[in-house]
């Protein structure tokens, strides 16, 4: 069996939450604020802003600007995916999911 690292594990675990691979998937698409990723997920946004910050903790995440929002009273944090090609793990689970769809 090939030796897992125990960072390679944490960082699995940290995707075993939904909303923050939902997450991840957005921010893998294009940068975006917890409202803007909120408002995409149709999720809430204490939730959505929970979600990045764990995902920023975990290293998948970083914070890219801090600019003015539209009304210019606030400032805003864009965050992007620090690493590419996430949408690749979607078929893989995909798979997973269908093969224990058949087994008895």
């Amino acid at each position: 069996m090939a030796a897992i690292a125990q960072k390679t594990l944490e960082l699995a675990g940290g995707l075993m939450d939904p909303l923050r691979l939902r997450v991840l998937l957005a921010l893998d698409d294009r940068p975006s604020t917890a409202t803007q990723l909120s408002k995409a997920l149709d999720a809430p946004y204490d939730k959505v802003n929970w979600a990045v910050k764990q995902l920023v903790k975990g290293g998948l995440v970083e914070l890219k600007v801090v600019e003015p929002a539209a009304s210019g009273m606030v400032m805003q944090k864009v965050y992007a995916a620090r690493h590419r090609g996430w949408a690749a793990l979607v078929p893989v689970l995909d798979a997973i999911v269908a093969s224990r769809a058949t087994e008895p």
